[in-house]
This record gives C-alpha cells, sequence and structure tokens, in this order.
C-alpha cells in the first residue's frame, strides 16, 4: 500500500507473499479468513501511519489530473454514449455533445 501510494508497483509480489505466508499460518485455532482480517487490519493501520509521515502534499498538478481523470471516466461511461447513437435523453445525465468538455478552473 506504501509503495503504490509513491509510484512503485509491489503487487505482484505481495500478493504471493502474502498468500504464502498466510496459509502457512493456518492451524486448529487460525482459520485463513481470520489470519487475514486480523492480519489485514494490522497491516491497513501501520500503512496509514506510514503514509500519513510520507504522503508528499497533493500539487495544483495532482488536482488537475484527478479532475482530467474523473472528465475522462464520466466521457467514456458507455451509458453515456448510447443516447448519443439513438438520440434520446439518458435520464437525469446532462446532453451529451460530441465536442469535449470545458477543463475546470484551478486554484490554488
Amino acid at each position: 500500500m506504501v509503495a503504490a501510494a509513491h509510484g512503485l508497483d509491489s503487487s505482484q509480489y505481495t500478493f504471493h507473499y502474502v498468500a504464502g505466508w498466510a496459509l502457512q499460518a493456518v492451524d486448529d485455532q487460525n482459520d485463513l479468513a481470520d489470519i487475514l482480517r486480523t492480519t489485514g487490519q494490522r497491516v491497513i493501520g501501520a500503512a496509514s501511519l506510514i503514509l500519513e509521515a510520507t504522503r508528499p502534499e497533493s500539487s495544483i498538478t495532482d488536482a488537475a489530473l484527478d479532475a482530467l481523470e474523473t472528465d475522462v471516466r464520466i466521457q467514456t461511461q458507455p451509458a453515456r454514449w448510447e443516447h448519443v447513437a439513438t438520440g434520446q435523453p439518458s435520464g437525469s445525465e446532462p446532453s451529451a455533445t460530441l465536442s469535449p468538455p470545458i477543463p475546470p478552473t484551478l486554484s490554488r
């Protein structure tokens, strides 16, 4: 979790490590679900503390990228484009146009 927050992909390594460790920890008193739940809670707590101390402040660039990602996600929703092809309104969504969205004004 900490590595991902800092832009490092450790997902494959982490998954295999945790899965192997968890299977070895199963015994008569602890089933796999209990082990994963209690360990997961401890890991999330520790990761939160580490991230509080190490996560860099958000910049105006981060805010712009987040806004752009949201706009792209909205513009590429299949339901949104269905009504463009048929000419039918899509309920409560704003009417679709083929022009690009106007980016929000960013301020510090």
